[in-house]
């Protein structure tokens, strides 16, 4: 007994004779040097993919300054209180609509995968096809076109914009946002 005593105190002993240096930086960061050195979100990093409710860490709905937050970097563009369009150096294929402080609606210009799997180019019916419940309704510009929107959670929707022969657009937001046809005009 005494011997399984003396095994466990020096085992004890050396437990709590361990240390864990950390070492400090020969100067401290300040906020923004720490933001910097970050990394970005693996999902910003990585292939996006739109969906009616959001694209990659940006939520349809959120405020520009919590999606600044979560991209680790300001938006650019002209901002106005009502309404405008900004991008973000790591989503360049992506312009958001703010409306009011809020992130409302991303429409896509480039060849960014979305839920539906349809892109720029695709054949529209074969869209209408594949979402029997989706609402079509005529295009404001183009006599032939339509308006094809493929609903997701709550006030959130994907809309697909084409010409009678091709999907011409892809967008996603929440309404009534997501269905202007002049964006913010």
């Amino acid at each position: 007994m005494l011997k399984h005593t003396a095994i466990l105190c020096t085992a004890l002993l050396a437990a709590c004779s361990e240390r864990t240096v950390v070492q400090s930086p020969a100067e401290p960061m300040t906020a923004e040097q720490a933001v910097d050195a970050a990394p970005a979100p693996d999902s910003v990093q990585g292939p996006l993919t739109l969906g009616a409710e959001s694209i990659g860490p940006v939520k349809f709905g959120s405020k520009l300054s919590e999606v600044e937050k979560a991209l680790k970097e300001k938006a650019g563009g002209a901002q106005t209180e009502e309404c405008s369009y900004v991008k973000f150096a790591s989503l360049p294929e992506v312009l958001f609509m703010v409306e009011k402080g809020i992130v409302t609606r991303a429409d896509l210009r480039g060849d960014v995968p979305n839920t539906t799997g349809f892109k720029v180019g695709d054949d529209p019916a074969a869209l209408r096809s594949k979402y029997p419940g989706a609402v079509v309704t005529g295009h404001n510009y183009v006599p032939a076109g339509h308006n094809i929107k493929v609903q997701g959670q709550g006030r959130a929707a994907l809309l697909f914009e084409d010409d009678g022969e091709r999907i011409t657009s892809v967008r996603a937001g929440i309404e009534p946002a997501v269905s202007y046809s002049e964006g913010c005009s």
